[in-house]
């Protein structure tokens, strides 16, 4: 399912995660000599880090808005996983899509 708040439009461009990310942020904070206490905000920009937690893939928050709807996202026939059709390979003779992993597995070299 979507994100409909704070992480609205984002979805990971290799697993298809819709969250949670590790983003850098830039946010105002007290900060003592014991550390910080209270943030305000927490805003970030399409140049900003963004990691994805479930499979590690990392870029910029740009990378990651699903400017399509979910509409290049393909399930790999083999192992099933959900991934963006850039990093997935088309078997054209029958139209099925393959993960790098199975595609170089069953001999299938680009």
């Amino acid at each position: 399912m979507s994100n409909e708040n704070c992480l609205a439009g984002l979805r990971c461009p290799n697993c298809g995660s819709y969250g949670p990310y590790r983003i850098e942020i830039k946010t105002l904070a007290t900060v003592t000599d014991d550390g910080t206490d209270e943030y305000e905000g927490a805003d970030w920009e399409d140049e900003s880090f963004c990691g994805c937690i479930d499979c590690s893939h990392d870029g910029k928050v740009a990378d990651f808005k699903d400017v399509d709807n979910d509409g290049n996202f393909k399930e790999c026939e083999d192992c099933a996983i959900t991934r963006c059709i850039d990093k997935l390979h088309l078997f054209e003779k029958d139209g099925t899509w393959f993960c790098e992993e199975c595609w170089e597995e069953h001999g299938r070299n680009p």
